[in-house]
């Protein structure tokens, strides 16, 4: 994207995935068929919807989350902690097609619930993001639970997801102390690490390890411990129901 912005250079990429064309701002979009050409707008996004279908690798219930690590966070903890896993397999679900994760890419979040490619299908979406300090995605939020399809959407009442990962774990992997830091849910985890660490890690590493390592060793105690459990399950009880809403239409439909 940043190549094709630069003068005298014009990228050109024909694709047939859906999933792909999501990740794209809408101004560069083109639509072709034989004898005609057309910018993205609303046909042009039924038509790719009815070609290309919705996406091939999701299923009736999106999560749309803000990145990988969000993803990898949610999948651990639910495969890690019993109690939620009770309430919903989540790698069961994936492999039975009825539902996927939807990575939205921050900056391309906007985008994606503006372009509404799931309109006039079947799937419902639950869209999770971050609080941060400014709540910059609360508008999202709100257009999406205007929506009336069923999708909804919520914050986290914490900073960032990881602020869900418990003081102790962080401590060890890193050996360093946190014992200073009072207000640990509105606190920038990977800044405090950056700071107290003395090796030279990139962000993108950091967090690879708190939601992909550390977050497999948390359990239902320790989102108790940061009053965080009635939230967390909350999480995974609205996927359930959303899945539960879909085995139901099926079931009329048959």
């Amino acid at each position: 994207m940043d190549l094709a912005e630069k003068d005298n250079y014009q990228i050109l990429i024909t694709t047939h995935s859906p999933q792909f064309i999501r990740l794209l701002p809408n101004s560069t979009i083109r639509y072709v068929e034989r004898g005609n050409v057309e910018n993205f707008n609303e046909n042009v996004l039924d038509k790719i919807i009815k070609n290309l279908g919705v996406l091939p690798n999701v299923g009736k219930v999106i999560w749309c989350v803000e990145g990988k690590n969000d993803e990898q966070f949610l999948k651990n903890i639910n495969q890690n902690i019993p109690e939620l896993k009770k309430i919903v397999d989540i790698e069961e679900k994936i492999k039975s097609g009825l539902f996927a994760f939807n990575l939205m890419n921050g900056s391309n979040c906007g985008d994606y619930i503006d372009r509404y490619i799931t309109k006039n299908t079947n799937a419902i979406e639950f869209h999770l993001y971050d609080k941060d300090k400014n709540e910059k995605y609360k508008s999202e939020i709100e257009r999406v639970k205007k929506r009336g399809d069923g999708s909804n959407g919520i914050l986290t009442q914490k900073r960032e997801i990881e602020n869900y990962i418990p003081k102790k774990l962080i401590e060890e992997e890193f050996n360093i102390s946190f014992s200073d830091i009072k207000d640990w849910d509105n606190e920038n985890i990977i800044e405090k690490i950056i700071e107290r660490t003395k090796k030279n890690m990139k962000v993108n590493d950091i967090k690879s390890i708190l939601n992909g390592k550390l977050s497999q060793k948390i359990t239902k105690s320790d989102l108790e411990g940061l009053n965080a459990w009635e939230e967390v399950e909350g999480w995974f009880v609205t996927i359930s129901e959303f899945l539960n809403k879909c085995t139901d239409k099926e079931k009329k439909n048959e």
